[in-house]
């Protein structure tokens, strides 16, 4: 606990120094909001229970300086799934919302938290609850290496049951006392979700064509990410938006190698989580890319003994490699096949013609237009 240190001029509490002493306890709510998933693509691995759950938290204290004070453990209250309505920018898919119960300290100064779910385990090893050290930034907290998730191997894939998730109150900051209100405060997973999905065939798809999905191969992603972005994050419960500098771990590297996931029904959702990645200008990087897998037939085409072959779809909009950010799902259609792909997996980053359309969109909903590659 942080000794108690008393000003020489009153013995109120309003004189209490919130950086040198402690405060009087004082019971604080901050109201948390992640942003729901559309209920349609509630089958696969993690439901959108586990997406937007918060099983466990702590709540940091700064000054308005970013100097540290304190850690308190966050009690988790009134929690709900896809509650209210967001905008048609982020798919009308709603809020899940909690209260997030927690012991402040009195402080005539002011103060403002940050809110890490799900990630107990890397915030106690750097700054655990009930201690506190002036000389601390958050700056410091945030790069530690302690505060990641790096995954077992090149090719485990997430399956853990909840996704660790960050938010700030906002940097002003405010007084703490009796009459301090309820704080609220959006908060930002630090994984991404790439879903895959069918679309009605369109040209030039040839005639009499199908393609049923099989699977989807994650290439060239991270394995590893920090669970604080690697800027300021978007404070209080303003619009939710995409960052836009990233927070890859020092001594990081792509992986080329790759994760198979295998679709159901002619569709992949909820089952390929990765780090963020950020990347150079067009062609200075390899993009993330998916290999699709799947049962291509036309009339000239007839594929008898259902054949899988496979198409390569780089993640691009029309300025070049897209980066992978946090908290966002990059929605993949596909809108066309022109003929069979490959008979096996491909070389990745070979340049081939391309056989398969495709239509990225972003929770943003901004669309992006891509393309798998195979032999003709």
């Amino acid at each position: 606990m942080l000794a108690a240190v008393f000003g020489l001029t009153s013995c109120t509490k309003e004189s209490i120094n919130p950086y040198n002493g402690e405060g009087e306890d004082i019971e604080m709510t901050i109201t948390t909001n992640v942003l729901g998933i559309a209920e349609s693509q509630a089958r696969a691995l993690m439901t959108n229970v586990q997406e937007t759950a918060i099983s466990e938290v702590r709540v940091i204290a700064f000054n308005t300086t970013h100097q540290y004070l304190y850690t308190a453990n966050g009690r988790v209250e009134n929690m709900t799934q896809g509650s209210g309505n967001t905008s048609a920018a982020h798919g009308n898919n709603g809020l899940a919302t909690a209260d997030i119960k927690f012991t402040a300290k009195k402080s005539a100064a002011n103060v403002y938290f940050v809110v890490i779910a799900n990630a107990n385990t890397q915030v106690d090893a750097v700054v655990p609850e009930g201690t506190a050290s002036s000389s601390t930034t958050k700056a410091a907290i945030y790069s530690n290496t302690n505060m990641r998730r790096v995954m077992g191997s090149k090719t485990t894939k997430w399956t853990a049951t909840t996704i660790p998730m960050i938010g700030e109150t906002a940097n002003a900051g405010q007084q703490i006392n009796d009459a301090t209100p309820k704080i609220a405060v959006n908060l930002q997973r630090m994984l991404a979700r790439i879903d895959v999905n069918m679309g009605t065939l369109i040209a030039p798809t040839p005639a009499g064509g199908s393609f049923e999905l099989k699977s989807v191969s994650l290439y060239d992603y991270n394995n590893g990410g920090h669970i604080a972005p690697g800027q300021t994050l978007l404070q209080g419960a303003g619009a939710f938006g995409a960052t836009t500098t990233w927070a890859v771990p020092r001594g990081t590297t792509p992986y080329s190698d790759h994760m198979t996931y295998n679709a159901t029904g002619g569709t992949l959702t909820r089952e390929i989580y990765t780090f963020e990645r950020t990347i150079g200008a067009a062609g200075t990087a390899n993009p993330t890319t998916l290999v699709i897998g799947g049962v291509f037939k036309s009339t000239a085409h007839t594929n008898p003994t259902n054949a899988v072959s496979y198409y390569k779809l780089e993640l691009k909009d029309g300025s070049g490699n897209l980066p992978i950010n946090r908290n966002h799902s990059y929605n993949v259609t596909i809108t066309s096949v022109n003929g069979p792909g490959f008979p096996t997996e491909p070389p990745v980053f070979d340049t081939q013609t391309v056989t398969l359309g495709a239509t990225i969109v972003q929770w943003t909903n901004k669309p992006i237009t891509g393309s798998l590659e195979g032999p003709l």
